[in-house]
């Protein structure tokens, strides 16, 4: 069956789920956080450890943070091969309009797709310190802005092994980086895509 969490709200982190530890998705089902919010960070999930499942599949939905992760808020986020996460029309008054996580894995083949997402600061889709790439996996980043840098992606870091790609389609910033700021460094393997437009 389907996890789903609709319509939750906290005045703290975590407006569908909190965890003080781990948040982890051992299941192929989906899980679905529709319509939530949280008074501070992570609108549908905040948690220390956000693990994904091979092959699993979280979906969230307008969610809302009064700070940053509007979508989602972790330490540390990691997908398994072949899982997804989505993000669909999330806010954050703060930093990562999708998702502030100051470590970012994504493995071999997995993808992350945030559309229609906003922060008032940086990271309209995607916030954080590290975010890393594996073979083949992608990041795709559609219709987000920032109210500061990174209008859909800030990190410090960013890497990307061979075949994988990033694509920001129509994203806009108040300040540096309309597509996406990288503070520090940008590591392309050869054969990985970065596709920006409009």
């Amino acid at each position: 069956g389907v996890l789903a969490l609709e319509n939750c709200s906290t005045g703290v982190d975590g407006g569908g789920a909190n965890a003080v530890g781990d948040f982890r998705v051992h299941t192929t089902e989906p899980v679905r956080v529709t319509g939530c919010h949280a008074g501070r960070r992570g609108g549908g999930i905040s948690a220390s450890v956000v693990d994904v499942v091979e092959h699993g599949e979280v979906v969230l939905t307008s969610c809302v943070a009064r700070g940053d992760g509007g979508g989602m808020s972790a330490d540390r986020s990691e997908l398994g091969a072949g899982s997804s996460l989505t993000f669909q029309g999330c806010h954050a008054g703060g930093n990562g309009g999708a998702m502030s996580s100051n470590a970012l894995r994504v493995r071999e083949n997995a993808t992350v797709d945030i559309s229609s997402c906003q922060a008032e600061a940086s990271g309209g889709g995607l916030f954080g310190m590290h975010a890393n790439l594996a073979a083949e996996a992608r990041l795709v980043i559609n219709d987000t802005s920032a109210g500061r840098d990174g209008g859909g992606i800030a990190v410090e870091e960013l890497t990307l092994a061979t075949g994988a790609e990033l694509s920001l389609g129509n994203c806009v910033a108040a300040a540096r980086g309309g597509g996406g700021y990288i503070a520090k460094a940008l590591e392309v393997s050869s054969g990985a895509a970065v596709i920006v437009a409009n």
